[in-house]
């Protein structure tokens, strides 16, 4: 590809080597450039070397590839196609898909009904491939190639018995989960939390507070000096607020919002990802917001300004 000034954008690239997704992601960035700021196309998206978007069904047009051959496909679609032609992008028809339902990266997206989830064969081979991943000693390198080590490859992989049952925890939610209604995944903020707790730890002891139907209560435990540490009871802290919430009314919230002035809560709760010992904590969150179909966000708040809960922290609890 080469521009009136003389650049231009190399897109040969090998596959199976280390640069080889940012290579196409690169040059796929620069492709749909092109289609949003010249050709003006309006959502559409990218992942690695595949566009993707959404039609009106009524709106189809006749796509002529190179050879002459004629293709009834949605107009955002041809429009896309003929900048690919244009850019010398090879690409083939059987590759050319659209309909109410496709299947992208194994998930089924059902554009009108607005799910997402696996096809019941793509469920059942998930679940069966982590059960068998999940049994000790029986798991042979042959069939794991892919998550050799880098510097290592010969290094063994090893599973341990609390993995096992983690790995055990996830599929027994997997076999209960239909997928996901996007409608429900909304974007939300505290603004539009339908509770909003605050928490707070001292060495002594934890707590939170909550302002629920024009009353604000607050709650503390007194840690003693076996505690495993100040990280480990903010995360605590959290997850009680959390218990709480789900029992504050009749009908569970569906956007439950705390605040800590700690970083690292706020991280292992926003990303469920922690070392082993906080894994409990997270297991017994996620149980929760699946059994009352529940949203969570954890933020941040200075300890200078989260005045009520340092309060009665303060009170029983003197540092």
């Amino acid at each position: 590809m080469e521009n009136k000034a003389g650049g231009g954008f190399d897109w040969c690239n090998n596959f199976r080597d280390w640069g080889a997704g940012g290579l196409w992601g690169c040059f796929m960035g620069l492709v749909l450039w092109i289609a949003i700021h010249v050709r003006l196309l309006d959502d559409i998206s990218a992942y690695v070397d595949d566009n993707f978007g959404f039609e009106d069904e009524e709106k189809m047009a006749i796509y002529v590839d190179k050879d002459g051959n004629m293709y009834l496909l949605p107009e955002k679609q041809v429009k896309l196609l003929e900048l690919w032609d244009k850019l010398g992008v090879p690409h083939d028809p059987p590759k050319h898909l659209f309909g109410p339902i496709l299947t992208i990266i194994g998930f089924e997206v059902n554009a009108n009904a607005m799910t997402i989830y696996m096809s019941p064969s793509s469920h059942s081979e998930l679940i069966t491939a982590v059960k068998f991943f999940a049994t000790p000693k029986q798991c042979h390198i042959l069939y794991w190639q892919l998550i050799s080590g880098k510097n290592d490859s010969n290094a063994q992989i090893w599973i341990s018995v609390d993995m096992c049952r983690e790995l055990e925890w996830m599929i027994g939610h997997m076999k209960g989960m239909e997928g996901i209604w996007m409608l429900e995944s909304k974007e939300w903020n505290d603004e539009d939390a339908d509770i909003v707790l605050y928490c707070d730890t001292c060495p002594s002891g934890l707590g939170f507070w909550v302002h629920l139907d024009s009353v604000t209560l607050g709650f503390q435990h007194r840690i003693n000096n076996a505690s495993p540490g100040i990280f480990f009871s903010e995360a605590l802290s959290v997850l009680s607020a959390l218990n709480f919430a789900m029992g504050s009314s009749n009908l569970p919230p569906q956007c439950v919002c705390i605040f800590t002035d700690n970083t690292n809560t706020i991280n292992i709760f926003n990303k469920l990802k922690a070392t082993p010992s906080y894994n409990p904590i997270l297991i017994t969150a996620v149980n929760l917001l699946l059994k009352y179909h529940t949203q969570l966000w954890v933020y941040h708040i200075p300890g200078d300004q989260n005045h009520i809960s340092t309060t009665p922290r303060n009170h029983y609890f003197p540092f």
